[in-house]
């Protein structure tokens, strides 16, 4: 084959080569623009990513009182909301104070200690963790979080948390206030 008829075929390729790749599919948009007109219609979708969202509600804070002849015992029922399809999420329960001694979570009046349980349940009092160390637990893919609202106002709360003070606990402290706080926090998963 001489040069010129080389040349010519090498380029009918490339512009075949360059012709197909014309006529290949366009991206598609979708929206669509109106035409010059009087009038003129378009379109356009709309859209939105929802991200998994979860959220904790507590009504108030938990306040113990003595009654002699038994242990202080409260439970105080919360929300937790998921917008999730499985309504699987991650629990962290992490008492602040750090006894002295001991694993146990302890409230505080100053250097005084008083040791108590923690009891994490499900509203209908199914235990998911219970006698919570000090240093805290981590419950994963806990499931029956409220997805009617994200403050429990409908459909109930969906946890609870027992605080248990023991009589002798109690008989054996010095008076005073004790205190401790409580972080609760859920993730979804």
């Amino acid at each position: 084959m001489n040069k010129q008829l080389k040349a010519r075929i090498k380029a009918q390729w490339i512009a075949a080569v360059l012709a197909a790749g014309t006529m290949m599919a366009a991206p598609v948009w979708a929206e669509s623009n109106g035409s010059l007109g009087a009038s003129s219609n378009g379109s356009v979708d709309v859209s939105i990513s929802v991200p998994e969202l979860v959220q904790l509600t507590f009504p108030g804070d938990i306040a113990l009182t003595y009654s002699d002849g038994s242990d202080s015992v409260l439970t105080e029922e919360f929300c937790v909301y998921s917008n999730q399809a499985s309504v699987d999420f991650d629990v962290t329960i992490d008492p602040s104070n750090t006894p002295s001694s001991g694993t146990a979570p302890v409230m505080k009046s100053g250097s005084n200690e008083l040791a108590y349980q923690l009891d994490f349940k499900k509203a209908d009092g199914t235990s998911i963790s219970a006698n919570i160390a000090h240093s805290g637990t981590t419950a994963s893919n806990q499931g029956d979080a409220n997805q009617v609202s994200k403050t429990c106002a409908s459909g109930g709360n969906s946890h609870e948390l027992t605080v248990t003070v023991l009589e002798s606990a109690i008989e054996a402290a010095t008076d005073g206030s004790y205190t401790d706080t409580v972080n609760v926090t859920v993730a979804a998963n």
